[in-house]
């Protein structure tokens, strides 16, 4: 199964675990916990993927050396900052994950870097705002351009340098013993399989997808709890800059046959002005019924829709960053997020 990138706040919301207790590091092994009861992402990218990266099989020339060092990390000096480190399908590929509460809001930092002599070094790494709780995830990107390395010492300790903004001025990040443990144990309550994926969960596809076939249209799946559906799905359409089309529409997941069945699509046409706010909306149709099918060899999903067939010819594919999707589709892009 995939391993999931982006904390969208649909997604965030899903899995987001609450982190508690402070206090200064005593050693790389009991590092302080992130200060403030916050959800963080941190944690959160811990629960989707931490098992796999760090039972990934050695590539066939060589293992990736990050793997002596995948895990969950905090400011040794209690300032409330945690990091992920995951290993990639790349040989010396590395994700980094930082997160910080702050009283009303929760930065968190992605990025995609390479290892080279004990030094990562990434470019094109996000930095995101999110609010404090489940109740109010809204997301805000504050950049996608960010740059700089990570050094590790020699007691496996990381030194953050950014290039972007020095956010990590001051900041080294030692080895959190029970933050691990806290990672593991919610995994467990949370039915993870042994390779970081949420068994027969529609959690293991939810993001953000750009159509691979037609980067004008995009789409988003967010799991819903409570409900006798799994997810809602959106679709975005943009046919010129003053014109857009949405299908929105509630479906329900099944694992043995790797799809999401779906009915009561919405689909709305929503007119702007030059300056892109809404002018007007128009319902085209309420009862929209389809199917998206999963191609898990591929990581992609495909779109039937009963109604005009407007799903014909899509193959969306994950992505952090939309417009980066290109790229990532032609090998040449180094997103902090891409699988």
């Amino acid at each position: 199964m995939r391993k999931i990138r982006l904390m969208t706040a649909a997604a965030a919301a899903a899995v987001m675990i609450a982190a508690s207790g402070c206090g200064a590091a005593t050693s790389a092994s009991t590092a302080a916990e992130p200060a403030a009861e916050a959800k963080t992402v941190v944690e959160a990218a811990a629960e989707e993927a931490a098992v796999e990266e760090a039972t990934a099989e050695a590539a066939s020339d060589g293992q990736n050396p990050i793997m002596n060092y995948v895990g969950a990390y905090t400011d040794e000096n209690g300032n409330g900052y945690s990091m992920l480190i995951e290993a990639t399908d790349d040989q010396d590929g590395v994700y980094v994950t930082i997160g910080y509460p702050h009283e009303d809001s929760y930065s968190y930092w992605e990025m995609y870097g390479t290892i080279k002599d004990n030094v990562i070094t990434y470019k094109e790494g996000g930095k995101y705002q999110l609010g404090p709780t489940e109740e109010d995830p809204d997301e805000e990107i504050v950049y996608t351009d960010g740059a700089g390395s990570f050094e590790i010492t020699d007691d496996s300790k990381l030194t953050w340098k950014d290039d972007k903004e020095d956010a990590g001025n001051g900041l080294v990040f030692a080895w959190d013993e029970a933050l691990n443990k806290k990672i593991q144990d919610r995994m467990a309550e949370a039915g993870m399989t042994a390779d970081g994926a949420f068994e027969g969960s529609v959690l293991n596809w939810a993001g953000p997808y750009s159509d691979l076939n037609d980067l004008n249209r995009t789409m988003e799946i967010s799991p819903v709890e409570g409900s006798d559906t799994d997810c809602v799905i959106e679709i975005q359409e943009t046919t010129s800059p003053t014109l857009t089309t949405t299908w929105t529409m509630k479906g329900v997941y099944y694992e043995e046959t790797l799809s999401i069945d779906y009915k009561e699509c919405v689909k709305k046409e929503i007119t702007l002005d030059n300056k892109g706010n809404q002018v007007s909306e128009k319902v085209i149709y309420e009862d929209g019924e389809g199917r998206f099918t999963i191609d898990e060899e591929q990581q992609t999903i495909e779109w039937s829709d009963e109604v005009e067939d407007a799903g014909r010819g899509s193959r969306f594919g994950f992505q952090f960053s939309y417009e980066n999707a290109a790229a990532e589709e032609a090998g040449t892009s180094g997103d902090a997020s891409a699988e």
